[in-house]
């Protein structure tokens, strides 16, 4: 009983925290947005929404997918050693993934370099940067806490990403299958990425304290 009273404790001083819900929201829709793609959507959306062939789209995939091993430790290197910042890096990641839903909504593409600049730059604007909202609450929690608010963070993408796969898909149907109606169910990504980029603004760096207090 005392350890449920605990964990209960734990999850309402966390939900209470105003350091918690601007990462939490990031993570909720970007990371949401891109389990629904990469999950589900990407293949169609390239083959069926831009005229690539199976091959070309499988190979543009795996390509998006080697990116998140260079780009993921180089974003916190840039974040630890050259920016000094957690908030930066993740905005700039974040506009980026605004970038490709613009993309994604309004033009499409066409070729393998077209398609594999998009899916790179979705990588870039989404799981690039999704180590720093994590260490955002480290430096934000004490260390009592820090493994509570990251399990409630780490839950929220995979949970949005089953009612997005889910709307997306609703919108094809609705408009066919078409290209047309794949650019129009790309909205989902926009609007994800644009709510992600308002959390990046009321974010807020803290410094990390080695005795993992708050900064």
């Amino acid at each position: 009983t005392e350890s449920r009273g605990g964990m209960a404790g734990n999850i309402a001083a966390v939900l209470r925290s105003r350091a918690f819900w601007p990462p939490a929201i990031w993570s909720l829709t970007v990371m949401g947005t891109f389990f629904t793609m990469f999950s589900l959507w990407w293949g169609p959306y390239l083959t069926k929404g831009c005229g690539l062939s199976a091959e070309t789209a499988a190979t543009v995939l795996t390509m998006g997918a080697m990116l998140n091993f260079v780009s993921q430790p180089l974003s916190g290197w840039i974040s630890d050693s050259v920016l000094h910042s957690r908030r930066i890096p993740m905005l700039v990641c974040t506009a980026c993934c605004v970038a490709a839903g613009a993309v994604m909504c309004f033009r499409g593409v066409s070729g393998m370099w077209e398609a594999a600049a998009l899916v790179l730059l979705f990588v870039i604007g989404t799981a690039t940067s999704s180590p720093l909202a994590f260490v955002m609450l480290r430096d934000s929690f004490p260390i009592s806490l820090y493994g509570t608010a990251s399990g409630l963070m780490n839950i929220l993408p995979p949970l949005w990403s089953v009612l997005l796969q889910k709307a997306y898909g609703a919108v094809l149907d609705f408009g066919g299958g078409t290209p047309e109606a794949f650019g129009m169910a790309s909205w989902i990504v926009m609007a994800n990425a644009c709510a992600g980029l308002a959390a990046c603004l009321l974010m807020k760096d803290a410094a990390p304290r080695a005795d993992g207090e708050h900064a």
